[in-house]
């Protein structure tokens, strides 16, 4: 016997789960090309881009001076 939907649609088991992280969605506009060569930079290093992201904000603009 199979268990229980614990949640009526997918999109409420991602908000469940943005909401239990501490999530936000950021949408950015970025030229093409750089969009393409940060993919392929990404696929190098073997990355996804919400560490990259991650990593650059604390690093680079919310660093103390």
């Amino acid at each position: 016997m199979p268990r229980p939907r614990q949640y009526a649609s997918d999109a409420e088991k991602q908000k469940a789960y943005r909401e239990r992280n501490d999530l936000v969605n950021l949408c950015v506009q970025l030229p093409a090309s750089l969009v393409n060569e940060f993919e392929a930079w990404l696929k190098f290093k073997d990355k996804t881009k919400a560490e990259v992201i991650e990593k650059l904000l604390r690093s680079q603009l919310l660093r103390k001076r």
